[in-house]
């Protein structure tokens, strides 16, 4: 990245207001995890994603991605000792399936607000529902808990939450992409950021929020990732759009 650019970037995260749009991202998820109660503390979990929450204007509705939950449907018929967390609650998250879908990769739930607000996720209030489409071009926000960086401790987990601003690649009708460049990627917060080809996985059911800038600036959540290629540094989310307002697919 140029140097000139850096400078404006580093400007804003002085100002507070990149540390702001961040907190905001990681503001609406938690992660999602589950594990063995007879395994050991270290190696117990399963597996991980992110869950995201909105209210659509007629109910809130919990998102993350399909093959995530499909994962957690195969341990608990598995393992008789699998429990569930959504950031600080445990759930049994079958109890509040909306609907799950494999070709969309997604699964809604109805987790009840109090449940929600609980976990740690601050509920988004859609403007609209459903959002307009991505378009090629915009600046997104979007961020999840990747696995790679999950730390294992007796009771919970630390999760460590990443977050992306990119322009759309690529946007159709179903789905968007984000390419990310790792290699190129600025971290004004000195965190000094991910490697090239790091392990992705766990960002899956992570929000992705349209950046506006006029006539004022606010996020929009418009999608939901559903895919993070490790190999080619590329997320891809589903719109947000095929989700109608009670949690059902469009």
């Amino acid at each position: 990245m140029e140097s000139e650019r850096k400078k404006v970037i580093d400007k804003a995260e002085a100002a507070g207001y990149l540390p702001l749009l961040r907190y905001l991202v990681k503001s609406s998820t938690v992660p999602l995890w589950w594990w063995r109660n007879s395994i050991q503390t270290g190696s117990s979990i399963l597996h991980n994603g992110t869950l995201c929450a909105v209210d659509t204007g007629t109910k809130t509705i919990c998102v993350t991605a399909g093959h995530v939950y499909a994962q957690y449907l195969a341990h608990i018929e598995e393992y008789d000792d699998v429990e569930c967390q959504i950031g600080n609650v445990r759930i049994k998250l079958e109890e509040y399936l909306i609907e799950h879908d494999s070709i969309i990769d997604l699964a809604t739930f109805d987790i009840s607000p109090i449940l929600v607000s609980g976990s740690g996720i601050r509920i988004q209030a859609a403007h609209t529902w459903p959002p307009r489409n991505l378009r090629e071009k915009e600046i997104v926000a979007l961020g999840g808990y990747p696995g790679s960086f999950r730390i294992e401790r007796p009771e919970t987990v630390d999760s460590s939450f990443v977050c992306f601003f990119a322009p759309v690649a690529q946007s159709s009708e179903k789905h968007s992409a984000f390419q990310l460049n790792l290699a190129d990627s600025y971290w004004p917060d000195g965190s000094g950021g991910i490697e090239p080809r790091s392990e992705l996985g766990g960002m899956s059911g992570g929000p992705i929020f349209r950046y506006y800038d006029s006539p004022i600036e606010f996020l929009e959540l418009a999608g939901f990732i559903y895919e993070a290629s490790t190999e080619f540094e590329l997320i891809r989310g589903r719109h947000a759009s095929c989700i109608i307002a009670s949690g059902n697919f469009s």
